[in-house]
């Protein structure tokens, strides 16, 4: 019976013609036959649905529950490995920061980040140096104080080179309450700040450098401003856990530990903004997102379920074809 000998026919007219021809003949299935059709002649012909056509159902339901789970799962991984480059990024923060990550007290669940990172380099390729950048401190805010600390010990150290008899203990004392006036000053512009460190009058015992500082600095507005730009090189080309290890380690503030301690504490204060509002965005831009994936892991697990089905199909197609000619080998 043709395609559309069975269509010209309602479904329970088709199955009292069918049963008229199938009478005292056998019953063979055209291989090129599609599935659609054989489902037609099983529901309405031989009335066999639940017996002949309830496995491939069941099959293909089965297929669709599997590939569903699996990309579940992906999902659920992508989630996981975000969690984990914030895990790493927070170790390497621990390796970078010491100091200052014990105050922040966030602790990272990674061990080692060796490991996790090849792991994550495999599925993410460029991840491990995405991370490595995301905790740079970039903060503007950050970066300013670097190069005002820089641009200051550039100064205070043209100063002393004119004056190599005057480094005297009072002379250090009293540099370094320069120091910290120039760092904290908020006056932005280099020129005009060195200027009024050079116009102002002090006594006692700030008043030893302060001397000096006018005696000896050139107050010229283009080599100020040379020494401004070999500061923002020379601060961007260090890094900064290099930089903060050797603000911790440095020998120069010795005479003062308040100081340096002030001096730390306004970095730490830096950090810990770029710590608790910066850093967690440069992670979140990094870290692997589904919404980033969905098409593409959305079109790989529909092209595998309709390659599953089709497999299914032709499987089924050859059981149901058998049962239904074993069933009728003489009419």
């Amino acid at each position: 019976m043709t395609k559309s000998q069975h269509t010209a026919y309602g479904p329970g007219s088709f199955k009292t013609e069918f049963d008229k021809r199938l009478k005292g003949r056998s019953l063979k299935i055209n291989k090129e036959m599609s599935m659609k059709a054989l489902r037609l002649l099983v529901k309405n012909g031989l009335r066999m649905e639940k017996e002949l056509l309830g496995p491939f159902d069941n099959a293909v339901k089965e297929a669709e529950r599997l590939i569903e789970s699996k990309k579940e799962l992906e999902i659920k991984n992508i989630i996981k490995d975000a969690e984990l480059v914030g895990e790493i990024a927070k170790k390497l923060l621990k390796e970078c920061y010491p100091t200052f990550e014990e105050v922040v007290n966030d602790l990272s669940s990674v061990q080692g980040v060796d490991g996790p990172l090849q792991q994550l380099e495999t599925k993410y390729t460029g991840i491990s140096a995405e991370i490595k950048h995301a905790i740079r401190i970039n903060s503007d805010s950050w970066k300013a104080l670097k190069v005002r600390y820089v641009f200051t010990s550039l100064i205070i150290r043209e100063v002393f080179s004119g004056n190599k008899n005057e480094n005297t203990e009072e002379i250090k004392e009293s540099a370094l309450g320069t120091f910290y006036g120039l760092l904290m000053d908020n006056e932005k512009d280099p020129y005009q700040l060195v200027k009024k460190y050079t116009e102002k009058s002090q006594s006692g015992i700030l008043g030893y450098f302060y001397q000096l500082f006018k005696d000896t600095l050139k107050l010229d507005q283009n080599h100020i401003y040379t020494v401004f730009n070999s500061a923002v090189t020379l601060s961007a080309k260090t890094p900064d856990e290099k930089f903060l290890d050797n603000l911790l380690k440095t020998k120069s503030f010795d005479t003062s530990k308040e100081i340096k301690q002030n001096i730390i504490n306004e970095f730490l204060m830096e950090y810990s903004k770029w710590r608790k509002d910066v850093f967690p965005l440069n992670i979140k831009r990094i870290a692997p997102k589904y919404s980033d994936r969905k098409v593409e892991i959305t079109k790989k697990y529909e092209e595998e379920l309709l390659m599953k089905k089709h497999e299914i199909e032709e499987r089924e197609f050859e059981r149901i074809r058998l049962e239904i000619e074993g069933k009728f080998p003489t009419g």
